[in-house]
């Protein structure tokens, strides 16, 4: 395998519904092989199965430890994590794996397989000693993220390693059952990757060529225990299914962060006034949830750090008479870079889009006969309460960008404000350093600027069908 390609070894016990979803979001597993991971699992599944009754019956007597093989309800919540994970909970999903057990103690300092100072400089691990390098990690409960641990654990792995004997063992001998534990080394620019299995082998991949070693228990268990730290919360980076490769893993830097959009708050001329929330949209405003759609709508896509957030309200369009109002929200950055080249960097630019506070005058104008006072039409609306109302038009998306942070957005045209948003919520992608993400309602989706790049203005199917039309409906009150 060259280390530059797909590397699904980590799904190899992943269920059947934690790989669809995973499918559904990347398209990087084919059918042939989600079967094959299916199959295996349910296998592993059946067998782990008889052995817990068995040992519950009495059946069986256990000695000794096998540091590499977890119970089974382990080997569930790994899988509900991913799941978890993978379907927008972020690094929230990572809180259920903060006080696991049953995973194997690892003194790393105890040197009891070598006599007391005989061989206390000797490394002989065949790929060196790794104890300076960047090391990152991906197992079962948490891919496609990626854990990178610290300078003080990769030293502590690394002793271990170093003080192991690796024996050549057959490379191409099967992969043994069980979950691996997947580690990748960045010693000085020069990348690889190990693979524990649960039998005390690794394999070893580096520029394409795999060797196959046989190492102590120890050293397995290191690597298990490492990969799979009790705490995870803050120490997980973001990573395509197509980058988990000896080289691709380190094209993100960035932590998951705690959040990529936030719920806007209510603005401080507004507080103590009666908010009533509509949704989900303008009815000549269109929600394309796909980037896909949003790309090929769109005339470039402008990436820039969000400085300031503003509602302004623009009248004689949208619903009703002429003297109605339409809420806009307008996005203020300093741009990073473009796809189309209309703007540059250092550029002060607006990007708008449609929804954000407006008041119930605005809003209905001359349509509901606001002339003061109570209104014949049985309304019984007062002047006081029509300028102490407002509405809240809260458009399909998943909130607002956060200010500091740097995003690309889909914009078609120009305005007087700025450059008109395409997709809504879904047209904005959080940038995480080398990588692009979308949230929607299936989870994250990741892209890489070159896939936009292609995106862009791309003509679609003739029969292709715009997004969906909404009317504005009432959602909720808050006072």
């Amino acid at each position: 395998m060259d280390k530059n390609d797909l590397d699904l070894r980590a799904l190899e016990n992943a269920d059947n519904e934690a790989i669809e979803r995973m499918s559904e979001s990347y398209k990087a597993v084919a059918d042939s092989d989600r079967d094959r991971l299916f199959e295996r699992s349910v296998r592993l599944f059946n067998e782990r199965t008889d052995e817990i009754s068995d040992t519950e019956s009495g059946s069986t007597v256990v000695s000794g430890v096998e540091p590499y093989r977890r119970p089974l309800w382990h080997k569930l919540l790994a899988a509900a994590s991913a799941l978890l994970i993978v379907a927008g909970l972020g690094a929230g999903g990572a809180v259920m794996l903060k006080n696991r057990k049953n995973r194997p103690d690892v003194n790393f300092n105890d040197s009891s397989e070598t006599e007391a100072g005989s061989e206390a400089a000797a490394v002989n691990a065949p790929f060196g000693d790794i104890s300076e390098a960047r090391v990152r990690f991906t197992s079962p409960a948490y891919v496609p993220y990626l854990y990178e641990a610290d300078a003080d654990e990769v030293r502590s792995l690394a002793e271990v390693f170093n003080r192991s004997q690796w024996e050549e063992a057959d490379a191409d001998a099967p992969r043994p059952d069980g979950e691996s534990a997947l580690v990748y080394v960045n010693s000085g620019g020069q990348t690889f990757s190990l693979e524990f299995y649960g039998d005390n082998t690794v394999a070893w991949e580096n520029g394409g060529a795999v060797n196959r070693y046989r190492v102590s228990e120890e050293a397995s268990a290191a690597a298990y225990s490492a990969a799979n730290p009790e705490e995870l919360q803050g120490r997980l980076i973001w990573s395509r299914i197509e980058d988990l490769n000896a080289d691709g893993v380190w094209k993100n830097n960035e932590p998951v962060p705690e959040k990529i959009f936030e719920e806007p708050a209510v603005p401080e001329e507004l507080k103590g006034k009666t908010i009533k929330v509509y949704e989900p949209l303008y009815e000549f405003a269109f929600n394309f949830s796909g980037i896909e759609e949003d790309a090929a709508h769109s005339d470039n896509i402008i990436i820039g750090r969000v400085d300031n957030i503003y509602d302004y309200v623009v009248s004689g369009i949208g619903r009703g008479t002429g003297a109605s109002g339409t809420a806009y929200t307008v996005i203020e950055i300093t741009v990073t870079g473009d796809i189309s080249g209309v703007v540059s960097a250092g550029d002060k630019v607006a990007v708008e889009m449609i929804g954000g506070y407006i008041s119930m005058r605005d809003l209905n104008g001359d349509t509901l006969g606001m002339r003061g006072g109570k209104y014949g039409d049985g309304s019984n609306i007062t002047d006081e309460e029509i300028d102490n109302t407002y509405y809240y038009i809260k458009c399909e998306y998943n909130g607002l960008p956060i200010v500091g942070k740097e995003y690309a957005f889909c914009v078609n045209g120009k305005s007087d404000k700025g450059y008109p948003l395409v997709g809504q919520g879904y047209g904005m992608l959080y940038k995480c350093d080398n990588i692009y993400i979308q949230q929607n309602a299936d989870g994250f989706r990741y892209y890489e600027l070159g896939e936009l790049e292609e995106l862009l203005g791309t003509e679609l199917p003739s029969d292709h069908i715009p997004g969906e039309s909404y009317e504005m409906i009432e959602k909720a009150s808050v006072e």
